[in-house]
């Protein structure tokens, strides 16, 4: 392992920028007192930033939607309509992850989360100042563009300057600060929504700019070290991880392995035509061989599934779906439902481990399937325990498995060789289905009512019973 003198000698004399890993045996001790681990940890909790604003612009409309309008509030948009700036965010997430790859591999991971950093700025400004629908669109989309952006480059920075056995631990800190930034949209709803709801987007202004000033200042270059775990290194098929554009490009996948004591990404960094195996395939070849088929299918079910189960709805129209049950405290209801959704993510790494991705995803499906059924027949019948605990539940079943779990399947049924590949298609199949969805919803409520959800219960009890023959 480098000293702390060796690795700012080799910082101040190579122009690359690096990242060092300590030794797995490396204490927790050593960590609190290692200033290179202590800047490892400062560059996290800046970059997780940005999966904060992808959560918090994903809830952003939530509370203040019905305040909006220019027959409610004499600060409104004109011609104003929800359904639209609710479902082009996730167009502007398709857009965002879909150009991650080619900005990483020319001109590398810090200046791609300075970009996307930079999305968020302006769209949180224009979102902000908007007095048009059309105003409101492009800024949905700028954030949503950012937002796809920042939840694929995110995670790839934190677990590639992670040691190895924090990986986890750091890794989840991404994915737990998208459900912190709903919370935090809930509260400013809970708080500003009202005549006051520009208040809500003024916040997320702030939070954009302040994660642009912490990134520039301090997110530079990094400490420089091999990978030294042996594991790791076989899992990801190098030991070496160069964070820093070049003019060969970079491929980045994730391995996850279901044997590990806890499910922890590994990132591989390596040039066009090779991956960690030392082989690459086309898409083509991906799509029309006949070996590749069961990861391909399995990559596009299992993110259009997940939000066939309707919980997006829930997170971008949950006021306006209790208002009828809870008049009085909808957005104090919404508020809770996001925390137990944040509580129910924190656990759930563990609980997949113990029981198994498989089971726990067949479980989670068939939970969905109850309890969205329950959450409809509680909101066409007024009763509001049944309605309460059903939406709990309904949170609590997504977060213990279809939500977390099927990046985790991508990497377990498919050749190394395609996972990159798979990975992507997943990506693209999850921001479609998720645009269809947010899409659909307001036409469904508007002609069917809460009893919407027994389409959401369906699709979730249907994706169970698939899933039983599908997966082995």
């Amino acid at each position: 392992m480098y000293t702390v003198d060796e690795i700012k000698r080799i910082n101040s004399t190579d122009a690359g920028i690096y990242v060092y890993i300590p030794s797995p045996l490396t204490t927790w001790t050593d960590i609190m007192n290692g200033e290179s681990i202590a800047d490892i940890l400062l560059h996290t909790a800046i970059v997780s930033l940005q999966p904060l604003q992808f959560g918090l612009h994903m809830a952003i409309l939530n509370a203040p939607m019905s305040s909006m309008s220019c027959s409610v509030s004499s600060d409104c948009i004109q011609n104003w309509s929800p359904v639209i700036p609710g479902s082009i965010y996730a167009v502007g997430g398709l857009l965002g992850s879909i150009c991650t790859s080619y900005v990483l591999s020319t001109r590398g991971i810090v200046y791609t989360l300075n970009v996307f950093a930079f999305c968020f700025v302006v769209g949180s400004i224009v979102l902000a100042s908007s007095k048009t629908q059309t105003q409101i669109i492009f800024a949905r989309i700028l954030t949503g563009f950012a937002a796809g952006g920042a939840v694929v480059s995110s995670p790839i920075y934190v677990n590639a300057i992670a040691p190895p056995h924090l990986k986890g631990l750091l890794g989840s800190s991404t994915q737990l600060n998208v459900n912190v930034g709903i919370i935090i949209a809930q509260i400013l709803g809970v708080l500003f929504a009202s005549e006051n709801w520009r208040y809500i987007m003024y916040v997320s202004v702030l939070f954009s700019v302040i994660a642009v000033i912490l990134l520039r200042v301090f997110v530079r270059s990094v400490p420089v070290k091999s990978f030294s775990d042996p594991e790791a290194q076989t899992l990801t098929g190098t030991s070496h991880a160069t964070i820093h554009g070049s003019h060969q490009g970079a491929t980045l996948s994730n391995n996850y392995s279901e044997h590990q004591a806890h499910h922890h990404r590994h990132v591989t960094i390596t040039t066009p035509g090779s991956n960690a195996t030392g082989e690459s395939i086309s898409i083509g070849v991906f799509l029309k061989e006949a070996k590749y088929r069961h990861s391909f299918i399995t990559a596009v079910s299992l993110f259009m599934v997940q939000q066939l189960t309707g919980i997006n709805t829930i997170i971008l129209y949950g006021v306006r779906i209790l208002s009828n049950s809870f008049p009085n405290q909808t957005k104090a209801v919404n508020l809770l439902l996001s925390i137990i959704n944040l509580i129910a993510t924190a656990i759930s790494a563990s609980i997949i481990d113990k029981f198994g991705s498989r089971k726990m995803l067949l479980l989670s499906l068939g939970l969905m399937g109850l309890f969205t059924a329950l959450l409809a027949l509680g909101l066409t019948s007024g009763r509001q325990l049944l309605t309460l605990a059903s939406a709990l539940l309904t949170i609590v079943s997504f977060a213990i498995g279809i939500g977390p779990i099927p990046f985790m399947f991508i990497g377990e049924v498919t050749p190394p060789e395609a996972l990159s590949l798979a990975q992507s298609i997943g990506t693209v199949s999850s921001w479609l289905s998720t645009f269809a969805i947010l899409t659909i919803f307001p036409f469904l409520d508007s002609h069917m009512g809460y009893k919407s959800f027994y389409i959401f219960s369906a699709c979730s009890l249907a994706g169970c019973i698939w899933y039983s023959k599908w997966l082995k």
